[in-house]
């Protein structure tokens, strides 16, 4: 498969980098000579310095016979013209822009074919998704969800206070009253695929698959039950992620392009949610008090060290801080753990710093750049593969995809399969019920599996569940 990507900035970047280590062709078209000259001493991939939406530029790069072309410049207008420009002087089967213009996304060029674009990502529409999917569960911990099955995959930091520190594995399911397995545990910089032996140790990031109702009793068990979320302090509401959670929260209906979240909303229409929106800018919050009536609307700076007290934010079950700092948002997470509010969710830009507020003790940290990196890697996978996520940095992989009737895993007990070193299949949907398999689980044509992978094996495990599909 050729990827012909257009701005390398930290999308750019990270959509290459994560194609190149499975192997892809990959090009970059950047405009900026530093960033360019950056990019080529980085990436192993072909570097073209020059404007996305200039014809003579995108024939340099190759892109004639690419399968795939991205522009996710900071620009909409340049991706929109450089899709529409691929589309009329190119035959190239997928074309994805990323639009962050609300009016623009939100309109007709989100509906595929508008101006040659296939599919326009907004990534404060999918972070806020993953922020209020999270929500949904509790706001545990960053949630995993699939197409074909219920179970999910959460993460979860162990600390100090953790009870079960020391535990081996095996035993563990013998005090939890449900179906689950550690699939990961992230320990000192490095990866595990653990074995029942494996005994919990303080540090580690633990990721359980299981379904809603399960992943609540394991995490109980590892001390951080689920608790209701009905105080909830949003801080940063005036931006558009803010507005988009808000409006989630009070179950207000967007003018276009959010009718996913009418699921969402119903849930918490049935909910008695005190809503406070924290906003240091005036004019956003003349806006927001007069949008949002069933909330109570606050111009403040939330660095005020006294507002968490003059306002009694202490008694909230949630803070929820998706500003356009993200440093902010981090110490806001901070300090509202510190004064005792349970959960706490904050945005992030990028998954190093992610991973840093994660170990912190923040909840759920969201990474603006990861949501939409995912979102675009969903789009370019093709044929059986309907999902996929990436861990640890890129490194790990789930990919959720559909076993065809030429698979030579057809008929065997998973325990005589041989995979790729690291590889392991986390679930399986038969029939429309989802299991976590054991060695004696045998597949079938059509099952849907979840597997996670090393990223270097990604077209090796397509051959062997759906060799038809496999990409080059």
């Amino acid at each position: 498969m050729k990827v012909v990507i257009v701005g390398g900035g930290a999308v750019g970047f990270q959509l290459a980098q994560q194609l190149i280590r499975e192997k892809r062709d990959v090009v970059i078209i950047e405009r900026d000579p530093e960033q360019a000259r950056i990019l080529g001493n980085r990436l192993d991939c072909m570097i073209v310095n020059g404007p996305g939406n200039n014809v003579d530029v995108l024939r340099e790069a190759g892109t004639g016979n690419a399968d795939c072309f991205i522009a996710v410049t900071t620009s909409d207008e340049v991706n929109m013209i450089s899709c529409a420009l691929v589309s009329s002087e190119f035959d190239v089967a997928r074309k994805i822009a990323r639009v962050r213009n609300i009016e623009y996304s939100g309109s007709r060029l989100a509906e595929a074919g508008v101006l040659g674009i296939d599919h326009v990502v907004n990534p404060e529409t999918e972070t806020a998704k993953e922020i209020i999917t999270s929500i949904e569960q509790g706001a545990l911990s960053d949630v995993i969800s699939f197409e074909a099955t219920d179970l999910q995959i959460q993460s979860l930091n162990v600390t100090a206070h953790t009870p079960v520190i020391g535990s081996r594995l095996r035993d563990l399911g013998q005090h939890i009253n449900a179906r689950f397995l550690i699939a990961l545990i992230v320990r000192d910089g490095t990866y595990i695929i653990p074995s029942g032996d494996n005994r919990v140790q303080e540090g580690d990031q633990i990721y359980v698959v299981a379904t809603a109702r399960d992943t609540e009793a394991v995490f109980a068990r590892f001390g951080k039950p689920r608790r209701a979320l009905n105080k909830i302090v949003l801080v940063g509401g005036g931006g558009k992620i803010g507005n988009r959670i808000a409006e989630h929260f009070l179950g207000v209906r967007s003018g276009g392009g959010h009718g996913g979240y009418d699921r969402l909303r119903a849930a918490w229409r049935k909910r008695a949610v005190n809503l406070k929106i924290v906003e240091r800018d005036y004019q956003k919050c003349k806006e927001l008090a007069n949008r949002y009536k069933a909330a109570t609307t606050i111009h403040a700076d939330i660095a005020d060290e006294s507002l968490f007290e003059e306002e009694q934010f202490g008694e909230s079950d949630l803070v929820v801080a998706v500003t356009d700092n993200q440093e902010l948002n981090m110490v806001t997470a901070l300090y509202a753990r510190s004064v005792g509010i349970p959960r706490t969710v904050c945005l992030v830009n990028n998954s190093g710093y992610a991973d840093i507020a994660a170990r912190l003790g923040i909840d759920v940290p969201v990474s603006l750049k990861k949501s939409m990196v995912d979102a675009i890697l969903k789009i370019i996978r093709r044929g059986s593969v309907r999902n996929v996520r990436s861990l640890f940095d890129g490194q790990i992989e789930l990919l959720e995809l559909q076993i065809s009737s030429a698979s030579s895993m057809l008929g065997q007990p998973l325990q005589n399969i041989s995979l790729p070193v690291g590889t392991l299949i986390v679930s399986v949907t038969s029939q429309g019920t989802a299991i976590i398999p054991d060695g004696q689980t045998v597949l079938h044509a059509g099952d849907g599996i979840v597997v996670m992978l090393r990223q270097e094996h990604f077209d090796r495990v397509v051959e062997l569940f759906s060799p038809e599909q496999t990409t080059n």
